[in-house]
Formats: structure tokens, C-alpha cells, sequence
């Protein structure tokens, strides 16, 4: 095994549970999200022996796997055509966790791409400083951008319950 192989498989193993968790989020169910997961590893498989260690490998990491995500997203929308819009809620009396974590997945879905990545990464504990590295704007305006996608997120999931 190559220095490069070991490397490669010391970063597939300090952020496999990220990996996994942002392909859950932008996976349709659990086998897509396995085959989402499948296709990150090779992009960042194909894309390892360019990483210059300029960010930390997990940055690296999280840009890799946030673009592949977005990437196969736009391809899928492209072969179906499906309108959120037209999601069926049920009232809050009859809602079970996993039903309230199933809302939250889908108004994170109505979000734009740009706010569904600040959501993920937020999720993912990534800090606001290292949030700003990955997507390339000011801490600051991620603090004002995660504000108003809570509020969004908020409103979205009160409305449906």
C-alpha cells in the first residue's frame, strides 16, 4: 500500500460519520444515501493527490462531499421533475420524533443550496470561522445567514405541524 493509499484511508476514517451524515441529508432514503456516499468517496478519491494541505483535511473533506452532494442533486432534478410543494403534513398531535426529524429534512430540502450547506455544515458542530473557510464568505455573514435560515426553518416546520 502507497503512502497515498494510507493517507487516503486515514481521512476516509476520521470523517466517514460526516460523510455519511451529509449524504443522509441529501439522500432521498437510505440507499441513495449509500450510493451518495459512494460517489463522494470517489471524488475524493480522485481529487486526494490534489490536496495541497492549504485548509485542514476536513475542510477539504466537507467541500469535496458538499459539492458531490449538490452536483448529483441538480442531476436528479433534472431526471425528475418533483415539486415540494406538494408535501403532505400531519398535525402535530399525531407527530412521533422521527416524523419531526422527517419535516425538518424536508424544509431543509425547500432551502437553496447555498443555505442547505450552511445548515449541514451547522449541523455538522463546524464552527462558524471554519463554516466561513469552506463556502468562502465572512464569519460575520454566516452568523446573519444562519439567523434567518433558522427563522425560515422555524416557520416551515410550525407551519406543517
Amino acid at each position: 500500500m502507497t503512502v497515498l493509499e494510507k493517507d487516503f484511508l486515514a481521512a476516509i476514517e476520521e470523517n466517514q460519520q460526516r460523510i455519511a451524515r451529509i449524504c443522509s441529508v441529501y439522500a432521498e432514503d437510505e440507499e441513495d444515501s449509500k450510493d451518495l456516499y459512494q460517489e463522494v468517496l470517489l471524488q475524493l478519491w480522485k481529487s486526494f493527490a490534489s490536496f495541497r494541505g492549504e485548509a485542514q483535511r476536513s475542510t477539504w473533506t466537507y467541500r469535496v462531499c458538499l459539492n458531490t452532494c449538490i452536483r448529483k442533486k441538480y442531476r436528479k432534478k433534472r431526471e425528475k421533475r418533483v415539486h415540494l410543494e406538494d408535501m403532505e403534513w400531519v398535525s402535530e398531535s399525531s407527530v412521533t420524533p422521527d416524523e419531526r426529524l422527517e419535516y425538518l429534512r424536508q424544509c431543509i430540502s425547500r432551502l437553496q443550496d447555498a443555505d442547505q450547506m450552511l445548515v449541514v455544515l451547522f449541523l455538522e458542530d463546524v464552527s462558524y470561522r471554519e463554516i466561513s473557510e469552506i463556502v468562502g464568505i465572512s464569519e460575520n455573514y454566516v452568523a446573519v445567514k444562519m439567523k434567518r435560515i433558522r427563522e425560515k426553518l422555524f416557520h416551515c416546520i410550525n407551519k406543517k405541524l
